[in-house]
């Protein structure tokens, strides 16, 4: 009997092989469709991602350039009202700060020893004209009271000051700058003798300097004026096109953004258990998936089992199994 069965030759009906060609061919047609529409939806949606990109990249760096533009006509603008507050040009005003910046000492730090001296002069001015006594502050800047432009009288002070040296130089820093200075601004007072400072126009560059800062805080005026007509223009369309209903659409749309959000404060509990209850189910199929991982695992050494087994090995043959 085991010998008969054995001896039976597995076969297909035509017409069942048929119908299998059939549907696999229906099957590869269908994958076919669907493979065009996927790469047909990638080409499509690449090239308006490549396209979105580059626009963006093209318009960055215009962003760039403008960002850039504005800086420059804020620095304009800073460097003419400080030039201002010191009676004295924007170039004269640039050529100390790249003197304190090659020694080291900050624009910030300069700006504070040149107040200090400004406000000194200033104090001995008003001093000389009410022909009070002068303190020990004022007496050490009686010489530049009649002096308007305070970045040329500040240099000179300061080249002044480098002849002095030890306790005496010690206490004029201290009194007119509130310490003894050191590091940048020391190293500032130092070379002040050797290198060209603000008066005169020693450095032609300066001249230039001040022309060009000149027409940009020109252009800053412009810009701001511009700006705040384009912002008057603003207020005044807004004004017209501005109303109720519109506020209304956007307190209703934030209404219901605040209610999704207290629906879910208030469904917290109930979020948290499921949330619970999906991570054990989770737990679960992770345990069976290494379940069904290793009785697969066995079966594969059940089988090779069999292959290898001598009681078996014909009938695995007969099974297609070598």
């Amino acid at each position: 009997m085991m010998s008969a069965i054995l001896k039976i030759k597995p076969q297909i009906d035509q017409n069942d092989a048929k119908k299998m060609e059939r549907s696999l061919f229906d099957r590869f047609k269908n994958i076919g469709k669907q493979a065009k529409k996927t790469l047909r939806d990638v080409v499509s949606g690449g090239l308006l991602g490549f396209a979105v990109g580059l626009a963006q990249s093209m318009l960055s760096p215009i962003e760039e350039v403008e960002t850039r533009i504005k800086a420059m006509l804020d620095k304009a603008g800073e460097l003419a009202d400080i030039a201002e507050d010191f009676n004295t040009s924007t170039g004269k005003l640039r050529q100390l700060e790249v003197l304190g910046l090659v020694n080291g000492l900050k624009s910030e730090n300069l700006k504070a020893m040149l107040t200090a001296f400004r406000d000194s002069v200033e104090l001995a001015r008003a001093q000389i004209e009410k022909k009070e006594p002068l303190d020990e502050k004022t007496s050490l800047v009686q010489n530049f009271a009649g002096r308007t432009d305070m970045a040329e009288a500040f240099f000179e002070f300061i080249q002044s000051l480098r002849q002095i040296q030890g306790a005496q130089r010690n206490n004029i820093e201290r009194t007119l700058f509130g310490n003894v200075q050191r590091g940048g601004a020391r190293r500032f007072i130092d070379n002040a003798g050797v290198v060209h400072g603000p008066q005169g126009y020693v450095n032609p560059r300066v001249g230039e300097f001040t022309k060009a800062a000149t027409k940009l805080e020109d252009l800053n005026d412009k810009y701001t004026m511009d700006k705040f007509s384009q912002e008057s223009r603003e207020i005044l369309n807004y004004s017209a096109n501005l109303n109720k209903g519109l506020l209304d659409q956007m307190i209703g749309y934030e209404n219901r953004q605040k209610a999704k959000e207290l629906r879910q404060l208030q469904n917290y509990t109930e979020l948290a258990a499921a949330r619970l209850a999906i991570d054990k189910l989770n737990g679960i199929l992770e345990n069976v998936t290494g379940l069904l991982t290793k009785l697969v695992g066995y079966l594969g050494q059940f089988l090779t089992y069999l292959q290898n087994s001598p009681l078996t090995k014909g009938f695995m043959k007969v099974i297609g199994v070598k």
